[in-house]
């Protein structure tokens, strides 16, 4: 027994890192390297970048010649791909402006620019991730953008603001989101209608989630979902006034124990009631495609985001649907990730052009459609309506999930401390020893408040 709790142990920490990878913003593999192309015909656009009056043949030939520095993250060669028809795009209607760009594999991205900016040789255009933007602004690295949108540069007319609050530190905005995410339930619609049971709502709860996977169990005689995983128990927290992490990231950010073992104790019943899929089951899954949900097994899935919902149903192959986390219609759970940011570096020698990029990226529809949401999904309005005709069927639903969250969504928590991956890990063994019935959720959650919090005290200054 005690050679598979081990086994187990392992195996969990296997699949935690396997489910950050897949609500991750970047990560994965790929080769350096850098790309420069310059365009040969066009007209010049305005300060925003998407509706100016074309520029007159004699001002052409006075255009000053620029080279702008683009640095940016690429997990696989699709995000080059995308990333040079932009460009390209970019370039030949801006002729003056070349473009030099360069790239790294996330695991690398980093090191390279924190390497550039001790050298005060960052990029003019800098792809940010929301672990680290406020590191770099906290090191008057980052270029203020608050100015360059009010005079139009960058145009973010109709813009929501929660769209923006993920790219701003103490509020100012460092950062414009390129494209959305949300965590997501996602479920198999065909199998609600033959077991006759409810679908889930904006305004379903937990108890009517419990509910209804005991229902789907009960009446297919298939798993109702899989266990819950730590992204769930964040969103439950924010959904009753507390967070994971504290503002500034040197304790948890819930003061109760009652909302650890309230959440823990309503999974552990499911898994008694065997309306779970087997926690060993699950952590034996090396790949998505080895899940319970992708063999058919469970009803629900409740471990992905919105951009994993053309993978989810490829391996089901099934249509499916997609639902708020249960609990969300109180506006405090929910929130959009950003997929990826971009900033201006505070030594660029060249502001404008880079917000005239970043407009363009954000602005122009043939760079949009180029880009077809491989990056995350599009919310600037204009954009939405020009693409929204030729969405296919899995974008139609995910643009409707987002507008739904959007409608739900509360401020996205601040960036996890640079050590929460030691706290994560805590909690993948205590939620371990609940779930393979070593320790009670009372005991669990006392000693991972005890441990999480020793660690976190460590960045008190």
């Amino acid at each position: 027994m005690k050679k598979r709790w081990v086994h187990g142990m392992a195996l969990l920490a296997v699949s935690a890192l396997l489910l950050a990878a897949c609500g991750g913003t970047g990560g994965g593999t790929g080769s350096a390297g850098s790309t420069g192309s310059t365009g040969n015909t066009a007209s010049s656009g305005g300060a925003g970048g998407t509706g100016g009056q074309p520029a007159k043949p004699e001002e052409k030939k006075n255009e000053e010649k620029i080279t702008l520095r683009v640095g940016y993250f690429a997990g696989a060669q699709a995000t080059v791909d995308v990333t040079n028809k932009v460009i390209a795009l970019f370039e030949k209607k801006y002729p003056n402006i070349k473009i030099e760009s360069e790239y790294s594999p996330f695991a690398n991205y980093f090191e390279k620019l924190s390497v550039q900016a001790a050298g005060n040789s960052m990029p003019d255009v800098v792809r940010q991730d929301y672990a680290y933007l406020a590191q770099y602004v906290n090191k008057d690295l980052m270029f203020g953008l608050d100015d360059l949108v009010k005079q139009g540069k960058i145009n973010l007319e109709g813009v929501d603001k929660k769209h923006l609050e993920g790219g701003m530190v103490n509020g100012k905005l460092y950062g414009i989101n390129i494209g959305n995410n949300a965590f997501v339930s996602l479920y198999d619609p065909e199998a609600f209608a033959k077991a006759g049971v409810p679908l889930p709502t904006d305004n379903w709860t937990w108890q009517q989630y419990e509910q209804t996977v005991l229902q789907l169990k009960d009446k297919l005689n298939i798993y109702g979902d899989m266990h819950l995983g730590s992204n769930v128990f964040q969103i439950y927290l924010r959904q009753n006034g507390a967070s994971f992490f504290n503002k500034d990231g040197t304790a948890l950010g819930y003061d109760d124990d009652k909302l650890f073992t309230d959440f823990y104790d309503m999974v552990l019943r499911l898994q008694k009631a065997k309306a779970l899929s087997p926690i060993a089951e699950e952590l034996e899954a090396k790949a998505a495609e080895d899940t319970p949900f992708a063999k058919g097994k469970t009803v629900m899935d409740n471990q992905s985001w919105s951009n994993n919902l053309l993978v989810r149903e490829t391996l089901s192959k099934k249509k499916l649907q997609m639902a708020l986390v249960p609990g969300s219609g109180n506006g405090k759970g929910m929130y959009l990730k950003p997929s990826q940011f971009m900033s201006i570096s505070k030594s660029s020698k060249q502001v404008d052009a880079a917000a005239q990029f970043i407009d363009f990226w954000m602005n122009d529809i043939e760079a949009n459609k180029a880009l077809n949401a491989t990056l995350g999904f599009p919310y600037i309005p204009k954009v939405l309506d020009a693409m929204s005709p030729g969405f296919d069927e899995v974008q139609k639903k995910t643009a409707a999930y987002l507008k739904t969250v959007e409608k739900y969504a509360a401020a996205i928590d601040p960036p996890a401390p640079g050590n929460s991956g030691e706290v994560s890990k805590l909690l993948e063994i205590a939620t371990g020893e609940i779930y393979f019935e070593k320790s009670s959720t009372k005991d669990a959650a006392a000693k991972f408040r005890k441990q999480a919090n020793e660690i976190l005290a460590k960045n008190k200054k």
